[in-house]
This record gives C-alpha cells, structure tokens and sequence, in this order.
C-alpha cells in the first residue's frame, strides 16, 4: 500500500472525489452481507458446523440467494452464464490438481519428503535457515507451476520438515501460500499477468518489466512474514484458544 501511494504521487495519478462520510456509511452497510461470506467459512469450519467442502457448498448457496434477493443481480437470465463462467474455472483448477497428482504419488512412494528432511537435518537446523531455505525453493517452483498443483504437491513435502523443527504449522502454511501466490505474477506462467494483459489491453513483454518493483517490494513483505511469525499465528491462536 505504500509502494502503491508512493507511486501514485510520483506519477500524479488522476484521483476521485472525497466521497462523503454518508456514502462510505451506506456502501459499507451494502456491502456487509458480502463480506460476511469469509465469516461463514471460517466461523463454520472452526465451530465444528461443517467441513470444508460443506463450508463451499453453504457458501455458494448463500452467494445465490444474496445476489438473488439481496444485491437483485443474479437473474434467471445471466445464470447460465454464471453457471458456465464458474464450470469452467473450477475446471481449469481440477484439471491442474488432477495432473499434479500422478506426480504427488511418485513424491510419496520414493519418500521423497523424507529424504529432504533428512537433508535439511544435515545441512541446519536452524528453523531461520530452513525458512529461507524453504522461500527460496517455493519461490523458484511458482516460476513455471500454477499454485493450485503446487499447493498439492509441496505440502505433504514441506509439513513434516515444519513439524521436525518446531515450525508452527500454520506460520509454515502461511509461508507456503505467499510464496505461491507471488509467483502468479511472475513470468513466464504468471497466471495474473495474462489476466491483467487481458483487461489493460497491454503486452505481456511491458508488463513483464513493469512488475519487478512491486515483486520486490513483495519479497520484503515475504520476509517480514517469515521472520516475525507472530504475523500469522496469533489470529489462530486467538480464535481457537476460545
């Protein structure tokens, strides 16, 4: 967010009206009922209502009938669009994680995540170094690979080298999620940098060199995350500590 204001100054980028205090109110009011949707995940997963895959299911039921009655968008008309639009992303990530799995069953017959842990052992165990160890790979893994079958593959790879450290599970998943998701911006397989090509109607070759300063300035967001676990455990905590 600095980076962005800070360019934004720089290039006196065109700003919209203040808008008044009332209208923030009344925005902010039509837009509860959407940002509910991530309480309904989590509260529900975390209270024992349902499983994660329930919690997708209640989720999308609940989208349809606040878009329906609430938001008065979703009509009988643009369903099948929507229906189609979401049968085709779900797809495309199914066929992703349904390709990765051969190759996640190789990694778990030869034990290969067994083998790298032993390699860490003998290199360090410093959990700091195994952190930079782990970014370092994870970051040059999300160059060619979509974050879907990277998740899937090095989880059960990265896991138990966490738990053989004292690594907090949920700091290791945070960790792993962000280095996944930085490389949907870097090319050649950026998976964002098409979207973006796409809706700006602009080369891939310029926004390939224009997006190196923000994924630096990511990098360094990256290792605050990692280094200062704090950042990632202490909402969980909280929540299930009660």
């Amino acid at each position: 967010m600095v980076y962005m204001y800070l360019v934004a100054r720089k290039n006196d980028y065109p700003r919209d009206p203040k808008t008044p205090g009332k209208e923030v109110l009344i925005a902010a009011w039509k837009a509860l009922p959407a940002l509910f949707m991530p309480v309904l995940i989590m509260g529900g997963i975390l209270s024992g209502m349902f499983t994660p895959t329930e919690a997708a299911g209640v989720t999308v039921l609940y989208a349809g009938v606040m878009g329906a009655f609430y938001y008065r968008k979703l009509t009988f008309k643009s369903l099948p669009k929507v229906l189609l639009a979401s049968g085709l992303e779900s797809g495309m990530v199914m066929l992703l994680i349904a390709m990765s799995e051969p190759f996640a069953w190789f990694v778990a017959v030869d034990q290969i995540p067994q083998l790298i842990v032993e390699w860490i052992s003998h290199v360090t165990t410093s959990p700091y170094m195994i952190l930079f160890l782990v970014n370092i790979f994870l970051i040059i893994l999300g160059i060619p690979m979509e974050t879907a079958p990277a998740l899937v593959i090095v989880t059960p790879v990265l896991a138990p080298i966490a738990l053989a450290v004292g690594i907090d599970p949920v700091h290791m998943g945070i960790v792993i999620c962000l280095n996944l998701v930085l490389g949907l911006i870097t090319p050649p397989v950026g998976a964002v940098l098409f979207a973006v090509c796409g809706m700006a109607n602009i080369t891939l070759e310029r926004l390939s060199k224009s997006i190196w300063p923000p994924f630096l300035v990511s990098l360094a967001v990256l290792a605050i995350v990692t280094y200062v676990p704090w950042l990632s455990t202490y909402l969980p905590r909280l929540l299930l500590s009660r």
